[in-house]
């Protein structure tokens, strides 16, 4: 998964969505105005967002609100692994503030389906909303579904739910962003690969993709074949991409097994990896076999994958 450090946050969010994003690309305007008032608060947890990219438009939902069951983020956040089979990119931010009038800040690449289990178990419940008025006067008032019609006419410029047991959490997305921060196998990213892996800046790159699970992981094509699953990229995870410089697939299969770059997180290169070349904004996939290569056509759209089976198993 990638990690973006110190990196221009409204810049690289808005590449992403531009890339996976199909209608309501609008959203991430509302998105911009979130992170952008957020720059100047105080306290760094009021500074961290959980962000998606669907394919018809985008959330920014604050990471304390997501952790509180009942919330619209956390049910938002929930909604689309749960009542949808929406292909998500999901990312944590972590802001830092305005520099030079940049909104600097890290990004974490989230398993968005790892992520809604997680927040699932740990999200606790709701105690009560504090009211930050007008006037500077703090109102606390019990949590309950229609909460907001029981205040009346209050005009109030923060809002700030209570948790039942603040301990838990507080533990639950410490926990979240101190896995986000040890986790050893985030790659480095920054614009200029993004730009890459996306096929925009011109040059010819390649991309190497490694699965996720265990399950068909080391075993060759006709292996796997031979067990009904087809290799589909929702199974695989980029961790690494650099310009080809005319580089052939045995010339990466032979660097990566003995040469890896420094900010090479994966293992050495072998059988059920792929590796992706990109042209012109066409990507062309192929699995490393027993011997040599497997061309994979539809390996960015094809249906189909491990998910599909275990919902046939059920």
């Amino acid at each position: 998964m990638r990690k973006f450090i110190n990196c221009d946050v409204l810049a690289v969010l808005n590449e992403i969505m531009r890339h996976h994003t199909e209608s309501y690309q609008e959203d991430f305007n509302i998105d911009k105005e979130i992170l952008s008032e957020a720059a100047d608060e105080k306290d760094k947890f009021d500074r961290r967002f959980l962000w998606m990219s669907r394919p018809q438009g985008t959330h920014c939902l604050k990471e304390k609100e997501v952790y509180l069951k009942d919330t619209s983020a956390h049910k938002t956040w929930r909604y689309y692994d749960e009542q949808t089979n929406d292909k998500i990119l999901a990312y944590a931010v972590e802001l830092d503030g305005f520099k030079d009038g940049v909104l600097k800040g890290d990004l974490y690449e989230l398993d968005y389906h790892e992520s809604v289990n997680s927040i699932g178990q740990l999200a606790v419940p709701i105690k009560s909303v504090k009211l930050t008025c007008e006037d500077g006067q703090e109102i606390t008032v019990p949590y309950e579904n229609d909460w907001r019609t029981k205040i009346g006419d209050l005009h109030y410029g923060k809002r700030e739910f209570i948790p039942e047991n603040i301990y838990d959490h507080n533990a639950a997305y410490l926990l979240a962003g101190a896995d986000r921060l040890t986790a050893r196998n985030y790659a480095n990213w920054d614009m200029e690969k993004l730009k890459m892996e996306y096929g925009e800046d011109g040059k010819t790159a390649f991309s190497i993709y490694q699965l996720k699970s265990d399950e068909y992981r080391f075993e060759s094509y006709v292996r796997m074949r031979s067990k009904g699953y087809e290799p589909t990229v929702d199974d695989y995870e980029m961790i690494y991409t650099d310009e080809l410089n005319g580089a052939t697939l045995n010339d990466i299969y032979e660097r990566f097994n003995i040469d890896h770059p420094k900010d090479y997180v994966g293992y050495s290169l072998s059988v059920s990896d792929v590796i992706v070349f990109i042209k012109d904004g066409e990507r062309t996939a192929y699995m490393v076999d027993s011997f040599g290569f497997k061309e994979l056509p539809d390996f960015f759209s094809g249906s189909g994958g491990m998910q599909m089976q275990r919902e046939m198993e059920m």
